[in-house]
């Protein structure tokens, strides 16, 4: 994985732009937290939300498409209803998601 997004400031990165995967990416929120505030299409490929920072993913934020969405950071995700509208897989490296 050659493209994404990487947190190395210690202050909150806001994602407020729709966006459609062109490639697979890691959003890492490495020094401070991450916020998804839009909806996102995998395109097909896969999405890792990752780093030891707070992930926040907005609850209007949808994720659809036929890619894989792995999450991998301590913390925890409730997605609200519909948000994983994607049809790919989903996986859980480290942390918890909850249902």
């Amino acid at each position: 994985m050659g493209f994404g997004v990487r947190n190395e400031d210690v202050d909150t990165l806001t994602l407020n732009t729709p966006i459609t995967l062109g490639g697979s990416q890691n959003w890492e929120a490495a020094n401070g937290p991450l916020t998804l505030c839009v909806n996102i299409a995998t395109g097909g490929f896969l999405l890792v939300l990752s780093g030891d920072q707070a992930i926040t993913v907005g609850s209007g934020v949808v994720i659809s498409g036929s890619g894989a969405v792995a999450w991998d950071n301590p913390g925890s995700w409730t997605p609200p209803a519909g948000q994983l509208g994607h049809s790919g897989k989903f996986f859980v490296q480290r942390g918890t998601v909850n249902s």
